[in-house]
């Protein structure tokens, strides 16, 4: 092989590796979504900052959930307060048939305060919690001037590894309250706008 031919096949690999290589570079994409079952109570909202790489998504979320465990309580004229930061790790499948589902794990840290009805007393604690997760997320309005609005719902089991069964009590009135169960479940459907992509 002369110089001339192997000068020509350096340049030409040279030239092909980067846009090939950019071509099918995974797709990365910022969103910002909202879980609207955080809107069912009163004062309740939610923020997500989502980041997906190829298959790869992570997810860093503010949860404040007011009274969502009323009934739980038995109409106590307990107050609720649930807050919670939330980190999700999650994994798309490669198949094109299931490209919308994903399976992953939600990581959180809580902190929340606990308030009887006419008293000024109030508990607090704090505690983790992860749930394994599998989900589903689509864009429904891909064909139209809304193809950045996405959907999502997912679901799993929430469990609290430091979890110990112990009864709330308030000093000032006596009322004891029993604790949140160490598995419940974990839902959301969050609709999400996507910020960036390429």
């Amino acid at each position: 092989m002369t110089n001339k031919t192997l000068i020509l096949v350096w340049l030409l690999l040279t030239t092909s590796l980067p846009t090939y290589s950019q071509a099918n570079l995974p797709k990365t994409s910022v969103s910002l979504q909202t879980d609207l079952l955080a809107y069912t109570t009163k004062g309740g909202y939610s923020v997500w900052g989502v980041v997906r790489h190829g298959q790869n998504q992570f997810a860093l979320a503010f949860v404040n959930y007011p009274n969502r465990d009323k009934s739980y309580y038995d109409e106590s004229g307990l107050k609720e307060n649930d807050q919670f930061v939330r980190v999700g790790l999650a994994r798309y499948w490669n198949k094109k048939k299931l490209k919308f589902l994903f399976y992953g794990v939600h990581l959180e840290y809580h902190w929340r305060e606990l308030r009887e009805d006419g008293s000024s007393e109030q508990l607090t604690d704090t505690y983790l919690a992860f749930a394994p997760v599998i989900g589903y997320h689509w864009f429904p309005f891909k064909k139209s001037g809304l193809s950045r609005l996405s959907l999502m719902a997912w679901a799993g089991p929430r469990i609290r590894p430091n979890f110990y069964k112990q009864d709330r009590v308030f000093e000032q009135t006596g009322s004891v309250y029993p604790t949140s169960s160490f598995v419940d479940g974990s839902f959301g459907f969050n609709i999400g706008y996507q910020l960036f992509s390429r």
